[in-house]
Formats: C-alpha cells, structure tokens, sequence
C-alpha cells in the first residue's frame, strides 16, 4: 500500500514554481485519471510480488480476491464482511445498460409523468426564500415541518404518530440500517417473504441476522406457514425477533397482502413478539 500512496502522491501532488497554482488543481481530472491509469499495471505487479494487498484502477466489474490477498483482507476487514457476497442486484443493472433493453428489473418512476415546470418554480421559490437554510445542516432527524406534515400522511395508514416520533432518512434502504442497528442482533432470525428485496436482506444478513422465508401465494404471505416456521426456530433455540414484509406490490413477486391476511399474520406477529419491519413504498397507492 505505501508503494500505491507514493504514487499517487507523485501524480497528484506535484506543484507548480513558487507563486504558481498546484499541480493538482491545474491539471484536468481525466489527465490525472489517465496517468494513474498508465501506472496500474506496474502497481498491480509489484504489490502482488511482494504478497501485499493490490489495487488497480478498473471498471466497475466485480474482482475476486486472488490467494496472495486473502490473507491481508481477513487481517483488515471486519469480521462481519467475511460473509459477505457480491449484488446479484448489481449485475442485473450492468444488463439493464445495455443497448435497446427495456429493463423490469427496479422500481424506477416513470420520469415523463414528472411536472418538471412546477419543481423548477417550487425549487426556485424555495432557493429565494429560505437559500441559506436549505443549504445549512439542520436537526439530525429532519427539519421540523417536514415531519409534521409526514406525520399528518401517516394517518392515512392509520399511523398515530407525532413530529418527535418521526425520523426523517435518506430512503428506505437508511431507514431499514437504522432499525436493524437498534433492534437487532447477531443471530437472531428474521423472517421474510420468499424471494424478497435483495437490499433489505442484505441490510439484516449485515447485522449478522439469519433471513428464513416463509412461502407466498397470489394473496401474499401464508400465514399457517409463517406460523410453522416461527415454531421451528424456537424449537431450534433459536431468538424469533421480527418479520420484514413489503405488503403492497411485494418486491420481486409483485403480488399484495390480502385484506383478511393482513390480519392474520398481524395477530401472528403480537401473539409471538414479533417486531414487524414494514417496507412499504407504494402503500399510498392502495387502500383497503
């Protein structure tokens, strides 16, 4: 690694005579790129020679760790990333950026149906009325109107909840790392629909959670399953701590929780404390 840190020192921190700006501002991005690239090669041979950790400047293609590094890595990761294993999800999206496919693979908006003239003037409005503010850190948990007015959303879904009780988070997949930190720990078991969303799977399994599914059918979730699968993970000893569902449009099976179902694995839930991690993004979509 001291080699690589040398190197990039001499390529980016050369400076200019006295009195001149540093090389490292003056000089394009892509030229700076393009001169590391010319040196990967030479990096990648002599730290590998010398059974040090490599790094080479490449694309964003996934690269297994060669028997020269393995040893360095196991020594410098934490433990908890031992187990962890590359996106499937990642080379779905690779696919996807291939000419002339339509992908199905996310859930992304239809960006066309977007009102791009009103967000401008609302954007706009908001830079001259509260520029400075919105530019400036704020409270850890969201700006204060934010909150109230989610709170106020939540009671569409039947959620009381007040401005304090509400943690505003950069998307659902930071709301998930959150809950999981506080709530969950190494070993206790989650259960979840089969398939479910790889990036909540990978959240938990993260906090070293063990992920058990629990079948599906066109109406979601099968509750008499779920309640089976409860029952052999206590008989295993093992700690039953909470169902990670996506209720509406479930994410990859596309299917929605049943209204009599909803009640079912509910009562299943409260009659075995079982916390219940709801990821419910198109829930306003539907009502019941």
């Amino acid at each position: 690694m001291e080699t690589l840190t040398r190197e990039i020192g001499r390529c980016c921190a050369t400076v200019q005579p006295k009195g001149c700006i540093p090389f490292r501002y003056a000089l394009p991005l892509h030229l700076v790129l393009d001169s590391m690239r010319s040196r990967s090669d030479n990096w990648r041979t002599s730290l590998v020679e010398r059974n040090r950790m490599s790094v080479s400047v490449k694309s964003s293609a996934e690269v297994a760790p060669t028997p020269a590094t393995a040893g360095t890595q196991s020594k410098v990761l934490a433990q908890r990333t031992l187990a962890a294993r590359p996106s499937e999800v990642r080379k779905v999206f690779r696919a996807a950026q291939r000419p002339n496919v339509i992908s199905f693979a996310n859930g992304a908006p239809y960006l066309g149906a977007l009102p791009f003239d009103r967000i401008a003037v609302d954007a706009q409005r908001i830079l001259l009325e509260s520029g400075e503010r919105s530019f400036q850190y704020g409270a850890s948990n969201g700006i204060p109107e934010l909150r109230a007015h989610i709170a106020e959303l939540m009671k569409l879904e039947g959620i009381t909840a007040s401005p304090e009780q509400v943690l505003v988070t950069a998307g659902s997949q930071q709301a998930l790392d959150v809950a999981a930190r506080v709530l969950v720990n190494p070993g206790d078991v989650i259960f979840a629909e089969a398939p479910s969303y790889a990036g909540g799977m990978a959240v938990f399994t993260s906090y070293e959670a063990e992920i058990v599914h629990v079948p599906m059918d066109a109406d979601g979730i099968i509750p008499d399953e779920l309640e089976r699968l409860i029952g052999e993970v206590r008989a295993a000893g093992k700690t039953a701590k909470g169902l990670y569902t996506i209720p509406n449009f479930q994410n990859p099976g596309g299917v929605n929780l049943s209204a009599q179902r909803r009640l079912q694995v509910g009562e299943i839930c409260r009659s075995n404390d079982l916390l219940i991690f709801e990821d419910n993004p198109y829930g306003l979509r539907i009502r019941w």
